[in-house]
């Protein structure tokens, strides 16, 4: 199973930094790792990613995503807002979209402060979706 580790490398002596290795990021595999239920969720994104690589070419950091979420514990308690075709958007409803989003956003931080995600695409940054 993949495993992103952050900010190693510091016992490594053919590398160097001037940050302590803060936002270093790293993929390590070990096939034997996580549980039958994990390693059948990675398998899942897997062939997903790869039966629609030709359309969509962004791998979405779905194996991030998971480990994060699986690791902070993350359950989405903050319930949806569904807006119907012609309805109008009130301040509760905006507000309570954008708590859910911060939440779920915050959950994806890192403990170096950033979000580790494949950037690729336009060249300006949006935080990844």
């Amino acid at each position: 199973m993949w495993r992103l580790k952050l900010g190693e490398g510091a016992n490594n002596p053919y590398l160097w930094s001037s940050n302590n290795f803060v936002g270093r990021q790293t993929w390590d595999f070990e096939a034997d790792e996580g549980t039958p239920e994990e390693r059948a969720q990675i398998e899942a994104a897997r062939k997903t990613y790869f039966q629609n690589r030709f359309k969509v070419q962004c791998s979405n950091d779905l194996f991030w995503k998971f480990q994060f979420l699986r690791e902070k514990n993350f359950k989405q308690t903050i319930p949806k807002v569904v807006v119907e075709e012609g309805g109008s958007v009130t301040k509760e409803t905006a507000t309570i979209a954008l708590r859910r989003a911060t939440t779920f956003f915050a959950a994806l931080q890192s403990n170096h402060g950033h979000w580790p995600a494949e950037n690729s695409g336009p060249l300006f940054y949006a935080p990844p979706m």
